[in-house]
């Protein structure tokens, strides 16, 4: 394992399946760590390296306000009880909404199985400190003279950069819009239309879709490997682990076959042989790595 690995505060979904096959000592796949992440075994973060738009909700109660303020400051007052948040860094997927249909997207993809039904979800929430936000896709704003001078001051400025101004615009946009390509056009159309009107007159300015990365926290993979090595609650052995589905049945399908060759997986001197199989192969593995292979089939067929 990289040493420079042990610094790391969060682990792209890559390195952290690398990172638990060599502290396991099994292959981890994503499509396992997404099986972890929507069984509640294992939580998947996401970073946000620039800011975004998030309102608190009220899925938990409302403490640790003091270290939820570090992260997350208030700067949009609204008229409604929800305040708007700027955020940045990395939260928790709260697995509540669209967050979780697209983990369960992302497995799917891994193992080749149907688009998951998109069901009726409110939004994508994320969770730090024990605390839920929404992300938001728009912002309410007050149509003001000054939030009106600021758009057009910024649409004069593109157009300029364009060699031509608003007047012209205006008087023939057919002929300015063949200067422009497909995003500058819509670019412009946004600004001619910046916002939306709800139904009770609020203003809705769209955000433009966040930048994110998908990770997971060093400490929450340390808690899983912990979680992992754990005597259970009945008093067995801490080698008893909780096998995402896929494990099962990768492990079931082994054992049987090794029936069938009449193979008992718990027999003196079975893992040696097993080896040399390898070795005629060319594939690398260790002893250890069979006998514990093995010793999973016998625990999972107990």
């Amino acid at each position: 394992m990289s040493k420079l690995l042990k610094l790391k505060k969060y682990l792209p979904l890559t390195d952290a399946t690398n990172y638990l096959s060599t502290v396991l000592e099994e292959q981890v796949s994503l499509a396992d760590l997404y099986e972890l992440a929507l069984d509640g075994h294992l939580a998947i973060s996401i970073r946000f390296p620039e800011q975004t738009f998030a309102t608190e909700t009220n899925l938990v109660s409302d403490k640790d306000s003091e270290a939820r303020q570090t992260k997350a400051e208030t700067v949009l007052p609204t008229n409604t009880e929800k305040r708007i948040h700027y955020i940045s860094g990395t939260y928790d997927l709260a697995m509540l909404g669209l967050e979780k249909y697209e983990i369960r997207k992302l497995h799917q993809r891994e193992t080749d199985g149907p688009v998951p039904t998109l069901a009726e979800m409110n939004g994508y929430f994320i969770k730090d400190e024990g605390n839920v936000y929404q992300l938001l896709d728009s912002l309410p704003v007050s149509k003001s003279e000054e939030m009106q001078n600021a758009v057009e001051t910024e649409l004069e400025a593109l157009l300029i950069s364009k060699g031509t101004s608003v007047q012209s615009l205006l008087d023939n946009p057919s002929a300015i819009f063949e200067q422009f390509d497909s995003e500058e056009i819509e670019q412009v159309m946004g600004l001619l239309n910046p916002f939306e009107v709800e139904q009770d007159g609020t203003y809705l300015l769209s955000l433009e879709d966040t930048n994110h990365q998908f990770v997971v926290r060093r400490e929450e993979l340390d808690r899983f490997v912990t979680e992992l090595e754990k005597p259970s609650q009945s008093g067995e052995s801490g080698d008893t682990k909780l096998y995402p589905i896929e494990k099962r049945t990768h492990l079931n399908m082994i054992r049987v076959l090794l029936n069938e060759l009449k193979i008992d997986p718990a027999q003196r001197g079975v893992s040696s042989s097993i080896l040399h199989m390898y070795q005629l192969m060319g594939v690398d593995i260790t002893d250890n790595t069979i006998r514990k292979v093995l010793k999973e089939i016998v625990d999972i067929s107990a």
